[in-house]
């Protein structure tokens, strides 16, 4: 994500999120990318227990761009999209990462760990603000301060 985007989406994470949890929401992740010339803000919604409705996407959306309209923290023009998280759900806080314990998740970061910034292996511990992740024989440990993206990695045949 380009330095520009990466800044807009944690300034919105900030500033939404105490607006979806008032909608009875969890605010899941932020996306804000260009997508074929055209920048896209996607929000990832859920509820604490059950999924969201088309429905209830649509009212959010309608609330959330009243809001955004008024505080205007994005200057250009963009497409504003609600969605669930879906199968490949992001993780971002410890919350997140603890509900995925025993889990195969991939993790993006910032830096080089193990001379690689991609993983991709089972969630086996959380200590403080570091995950563990099982790779083969072997256990990453990987700083939370570093990870840019994570998500689960949908396992359909369990």
């Amino acid at each position: 994500m380009a330095g520009y985007a990466q800044t807009v989406r944690k300034q919105l994470l900030l500033l939404l999120e105490p607006l979806v949890e008032d909608c009875g929401f969890q605010l899941i992740d932020i996306d804000f990318l260009s997508d074929r010339g055209r920048w896209v803000l996607k929000i990832y919604v859920d509820r604490v227990c059950g999924g969201v409705t088309l429905g209830e996407c649509a009212d959010l959306s309608r609330e959330l761009s009243r809001y955004l309209d008024v505080k205007d923290p994005i200057t250009h023009e963009y497409v504003l999209e609600i969605s669930a998280p879906g199968l490949d759900r992001p993780l971002r806080k410890v919350k997140d990462f603890e509900q995925a314990l025993g889990m195969k998740v991939r993790v993006k970061t910032s830096m080089d760990i193990d001379n690689k910034k991609r993983h991709t292996g089972v969630l086996s511990d959380i200590k403080g603000d570091v995950i563990f992740l099982k790779i083969g024989l072997n256990e990453r440990h990987i700083p939370m301060q570093y990870i840019d993206k994570a998500r689960i990695v949908p396992e359909l045949n369990k």
